[in-house]
């Protein structure tokens, strides 16, 4: 059961090379903190050899009165 009612999200990603640049949205919710609103993001890859690279991801969102989220992720793949 969903208490919600419609829940529209969308999101777009440009990525050139090593670089790309991240945004989104979302609407139609109506709790404080919920998440509505715009996001925001960007990562690059480090090559390090032929077969691994380092991958660092940068996120920011917004949820109003409780104050935004900045999230940093690290991978490594091998």
């Amino acid at each position: 059961n969903n208490d919600l009612g419609e829940t529209y999200s969308g999101g777009v990603e440009y990525a050139f090379r090593s670089f790309a640049l991240r945004g989104g949205y979302r609407s139609g919710y109506n709790d404080v903190g919920d998440g509505a609103g715009f996001s925001a993001g960007a990562g690059y890859q480090f090559h390090l050899n032929s077969r691994s690279k380092m991958i660092l991801d940068y996120a920011y969102h917004h949820y109003g009165i409780l104050d935004s989220i900045n999230r940093f992720t690290l991978q490594f793949t091998f």
